[in-house]
Protein backbone atom coordinates (compact mmCIF):
# COMPACT_ATOMS: atom_id res chain seq x y z
CA UNK A 1 0.00 0.00 0.00
CA UNK A 2 1.41 3.40 -1.36
CA UNK A 3 2.08 6.06 1.56
CA UNK A 4 -0.70 8.40 -0.12
CA UNK A 5 -3.22 5.66 0.75
CA UNK A 6 -2.06 4.64 4.05
CA UNK A 7 -2.10 8.46 5.35
CA UNK A 8 -5.70 8.70 3.88
CA UNK A 9 -6.72 5.30 5.93
CA UNK A 10 -5.19 7.12 8.68
CA UNK A 11 -6.50 10.22 8.50
CA UNK A 12 -10.59 8.52 8.16
CA UNK A 13 -10.40 6.48 11.33
CA UNK A 14 -11.29 9.13 14.08
CA UNK A 15 -14.13 10.24 10.97
CA UNK A 16 -15.52 7.04 11.27
CA UNK A 17 -15.28 6.69 14.98
CA UNK A 18 -16.69 9.64 15.93
CA UNK A 19 -19.87 9.02 13.22
CA UNK A 20 -20.19 5.43 14.98
CA UNK A 21 -20.46 7.06 18.01
CA UNK A 22 -22.95 9.58 16.54
CA UNK A 23 -25.30 6.99 15.05
CA UNK A 24 -25.27 4.73 18.22
CA UNK A 25 -26.12 7.98 20.38
CA UNK A 26 -28.95 8.55 17.56
CA UNK A 27 -30.31 4.50 17.79
CA UNK A 28 -30.03 4.89 21.56
CA UNK A 29 -32.17 8.09 21.60
CA UNK A 30 -35.01 7.06 19.36
CA UNK A 31 -34.80 3.78 21.34
CA UNK A 32 -35.94 5.59 24.39
CA UNK A 33 -38.44 7.43 22.81
CA UNK A 34 -40.54 4.55 21.21
CA UNK A 35 -40.16 2.35 24.95
CA UNK A 36 -43.43 3.85 26.77
CA UNK A 37 -45.05 2.52 23.62
CA UNK A 38 -43.14 -0.77 23.29
CA UNK A 39 -43.26 -1.43 27.22
CA UNK A 40 -47.02 -0.88 27.24
CA UNK A 41 -47.67 -3.33 24.36
CA UNK A 42 -44.91 -5.88 26.11
CA UNK A 43 -46.97 -5.77 29.84
CA UNK A 44 -50.81 -5.57 27.99
CA UNK A 45 -50.15 -9.55 27.75
CA UNK A 46 -49.18 -9.66 31.35
CA UNK A 47 -52.03 -7.67 32.94
CA UNK A 48 -49.64 -4.69 33.44
CA UNK A 49 -50.56 -1.35 32.52
CA UNK A 50 -48.58 2.21 32.00
CA UNK A 51 -48.41 4.08 35.15
CA UNK A 52 -49.62 7.74 34.90
CA UNK A 53 -47.87 10.24 37.09
CA UNK A 54 -44.75 8.45 35.77
CA UNK A 55 -41.96 9.81 37.73
CA UNK A 56 -44.20 10.81 41.25
CA UNK A 57 -44.77 7.06 40.77
CA UNK A 58 -40.72 5.93 39.89
CA UNK A 59 -40.50 8.09 43.07
CA UNK A 60 -42.21 5.83 45.40
CA UNK A 61 -41.26 2.61 44.10
CA UNK A 62 -37.93 2.87 43.87
CA UNK A 63 -37.45 4.82 47.11
CA UNK A 64 -34.30 4.07 48.97
CA UNK A 65 -33.21 1.54 46.18
CA UNK A 66 -29.81 1.82 44.18
CA UNK A 67 -31.78 3.38 40.89
CA UNK A 68 -31.61 6.37 39.16
CA UNK A 69 -35.34 6.70 39.36
CA UNK A 70 -35.60 10.44 38.51
CA UNK A 71 -34.79 9.58 34.75
CA UNK A 72 -37.72 7.55 34.71
CA UNK A 73 -38.86 7.00 30.80
CA UNK A 74 -41.89 4.53 30.93
CA UNK A 75 -43.29 2.10 33.85
CA UNK A 76 -46.05 -0.07 33.87
CA UNK A 77 -47.79 -2.19 36.75
CA UNK A 78 -50.17 -4.97 37.82
CA UNK A 79 -50.90 -7.26 39.66
CA UNK A 80 -49.83 -11.44 38.80
CA UNK A 81 -50.78 -14.71 40.95
CA UNK A 82 -47.44 -14.02 42.85
CA UNK A 83 -48.43 -10.39 44.18
CA UNK A 84 -48.31 -6.22 42.30
CA UNK A 85 -45.13 -5.79 40.25
CA UNK A 86 -44.02 -3.12 38.46
CA UNK A 87 -41.38 -2.42 35.50
CA UNK A 88 -39.61 0.66 35.39
CA UNK A 89 -37.21 1.95 32.29
CA UNK A 90 -34.61 3.83 33.63
CA UNK A 91 -32.62 6.28 31.14
CA UNK A 92 -28.84 6.39 31.24
CA UNK A 93 -25.58 8.25 30.14
CA UNK A 94 -26.29 11.45 28.07
CA UNK A 95 -27.10 12.25 24.19
CA UNK A 96 -25.80 15.05 23.09
CA UNK A 97 -29.35 16.81 23.04
CA UNK A 98 -29.30 15.89 27.45
CA UNK A 99 -31.21 13.05 27.04
CA UNK A 100 -30.81 9.54 28.15
CA UNK A 101 -28.64 7.61 25.54
CA UNK A 102 -29.49 4.17 26.66
CA UNK A 103 -32.26 2.13 29.18
CA UNK A 104 -32.27 0.11 31.81
CA UNK A 105 -35.00 -2.00 32.95
CA UNK A 106 -35.99 -2.53 36.32
CA UNK A 107 -38.67 -4.59 38.24
CA UNK A 108 -40.04 -4.04 41.79
CA UNK A 109 -41.91 -7.17 43.19
CA UNK A 110 -44.05 -5.50 45.95
CA UNK A 111 -45.20 -6.96 49.37
CA UNK A 112 -43.62 -8.61 52.11
CA UNK A 113 -40.95 -11.89 51.37
CA UNK A 114 -39.18 -12.07 54.43
CA UNK A 115 -35.57 -11.94 53.74
CA UNK A 116 -33.45 -9.10 55.11
CA UNK A 117 -32.21 -6.01 54.07
CA UNK A 118 -29.60 -6.29 51.36
CA UNK A 119 -27.74 -5.49 48.11
CA UNK A 120 -26.64 -8.11 45.61
CA UNK A 121 -24.82 -6.36 42.65
CA UNK A 122 -21.91 -7.71 39.56
CA UNK A 123 -18.78 -6.70 40.65
CA UNK A 124 -17.03 -4.02 38.95
CA UNK A 125 -19.70 -1.83 38.39
CA UNK A 126 -21.45 -1.07 42.17
CA UNK A 127 -23.93 1.59 42.96
CA UNK A 128 -23.66 3.26 45.54
CA UNK A 129 -25.95 1.63 48.63
CA UNK A 130 -27.14 3.32 51.80
CA UNK A 131 -23.80 3.43 54.74
CA UNK A 132 -25.82 1.15 57.29
CA UNK A 133 -25.21 -1.88 54.54
CA UNK A 134 -22.18 -3.76 54.98
CA UNK A 135 -19.90 -5.70 52.49
CA UNK A 136 -20.35 -9.23 53.25
CA UNK A 137 -17.27 -12.03 52.73
CA UNK A 138 -17.48 -14.79 50.71
CA UNK A 139 -14.69 -17.15 50.57
CA UNK A 140 -12.26 -16.13 47.71
CA UNK A 141 -9.30 -18.15 46.87
CA UNK A 142 -7.51 -17.45 44.44
CA UNK A 143 -5.55 -20.01 42.65
CA UNK A 144 -5.93 -22.00 39.31
CA UNK A 145 -8.09 -25.40 41.00
CA UNK A 146 -10.62 -22.51 43.50
CA UNK A 147 -13.25 -23.54 40.59
CA UNK A 148 -15.89 -23.92 43.25
CA UNK A 149 -19.40 -22.19 43.49
CA UNK A 150 -18.91 -20.02 46.34
CA UNK A 151 -15.52 -18.65 45.16
CA UNK A 152 -16.89 -17.92 41.60
CA UNK A 153 -19.87 -16.16 42.87
CA UNK A 154 -17.50 -13.95 45.47
CA UNK A 155 -15.52 -12.94 42.46
CA UNK A 156 -18.22 -11.91 40.43
CA UNK A 157 -20.81 -10.27 43.16
CA UNK A 158 -20.87 -8.12 45.85
CA UNK A 159 -23.52 -8.52 48.31
CA UNK A 160 -24.10 -5.96 51.18
CA UNK A 161 -26.21 -6.37 54.30
CA UNK A 162 -27.58 -4.68 57.25
CA UNK A 163 -27.36 -7.92 59.19
CA UNK A 164 -24.60 -9.94 58.14
CA UNK A 165 -25.67 -13.43 59.48
CA UNK A 166 -29.36 -13.24 58.61
CA UNK A 167 -28.22 -12.62 55.11
CA UNK A 168 -25.17 -14.72 54.94
CA UNK A 169 -28.02 -17.63 55.81
CA UNK A 170 -29.98 -16.91 52.64
CA UNK A 171 -26.82 -17.96 50.12
CA UNK A 172 -26.91 -21.26 50.17
CA UNK A 173 -25.96 -23.63 47.58
CA UNK A 174 -28.37 -23.24 45.46
CA UNK A 175 -29.04 -19.45 46.14
CA UNK A 176 -25.25 -18.84 44.81
CA UNK A 177 -26.34 -21.61 41.77
CA UNK A 178 -28.86 -19.69 40.80
CA UNK A 179 -26.74 -16.34 40.29
CA UNK A 180 -24.15 -18.35 38.66
CA UNK A 181 -26.23 -20.07 36.09
CA UNK A 182 -27.21 -16.51 35.13
CA UNK A 183 -23.89 -15.64 34.48
CA UNK A 184 -23.20 -18.37 32.61
CA UNK A 185 -26.27 -16.86 30.08
CA UNK A 186 -24.31 -13.73 30.01
CA UNK A 187 -26.69 -11.48 32.36
CA UNK A 188 -25.70 -10.26 35.62
CA UNK A 189 -28.74 -9.68 37.91
CA UNK A 190 -29.09 -6.93 40.57
CA UNK A 191 -30.99 -7.08 43.81
CA UNK A 192 -31.99 -4.54 46.00
CA UNK A 193 -33.69 -6.12 48.63
CA UNK A 194 -35.89 -3.69 50.92
CA UNK A 195 -38.27 -4.45 53.54
CA UNK A 196 -41.46 -3.87 51.76
CA UNK A 197 -40.34 -4.78 48.11
CA UNK A 198 -37.67 -5.85 46.35
CA UNK A 199 -35.88 -4.36 42.96
CA UNK A 200 -34.56 -6.54 40.57
CA UNK A 201 -32.52 -5.65 37.04
CA UNK A 202 -30.00 -7.08 34.44
CA UNK A 203 -27.15 -4.30 35.17
CA UNK A 204 -26.84 -1.78 32.84
CA UNK A 205 -29.66 -3.74 30.06
CA UNK A 206 -32.89 -3.40 28.75
CA UNK A 207 -35.14 -5.95 28.38
CA UNK A 208 -36.70 -6.28 24.95
CA UNK A 209 -40.61 -6.56 24.74
CA UNK A 210 -40.53 -10.47 23.70
CA UNK A 211 -38.36 -10.97 27.23
CA UNK A 212 -40.40 -9.32 29.71
CA UNK A 213 -41.99 -12.11 31.19
CA UNK A 214 -38.98 -14.48 31.14
CA UNK A 215 -37.30 -11.63 32.78
CA UNK A 216 -40.23 -11.34 35.26
CA UNK A 217 -39.61 -14.96 35.86
CA UNK A 218 -36.31 -14.90 36.33
CA UNK A 219 -36.39 -12.29 39.10
CA UNK A 220 -38.74 -14.65 40.59
CA UNK A 221 -36.99 -17.92 40.41
CA UNK A 222 -33.70 -15.40 42.50
CA UNK A 223 -36.27 -14.50 45.18
CA UNK A 224 -37.27 -17.48 45.79
CA UNK A 225 -33.77 -19.16 45.50
CA UNK A 226 -32.99 -16.78 48.55
CA UNK A 227 -36.02 -17.93 50.44
CA UNK A 228 -35.05 -21.01 50.23
CA UNK A 229 -38.24 -22.52 48.47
Amino acid sequence: MDPITIALAVALVPVVGVGAAFWSRRKGAAKVRSRPRELAAAGAPLGLTPVPGLQAYASFALKGAIFPWAQAVAAVRGTSPSGEVSVIDLGLGKTGGGGPSHLETVAVFHGAHGLPRMVIQPRGCERTAEVALRTLRFKEVHTETAHDDETYFSLSYTVQAQDEAAARARFTRAAIAAFIKLEDACVTPCLDVLPDRIAFCWASKAVEQADLEAFLDEGRRLIEALRGK
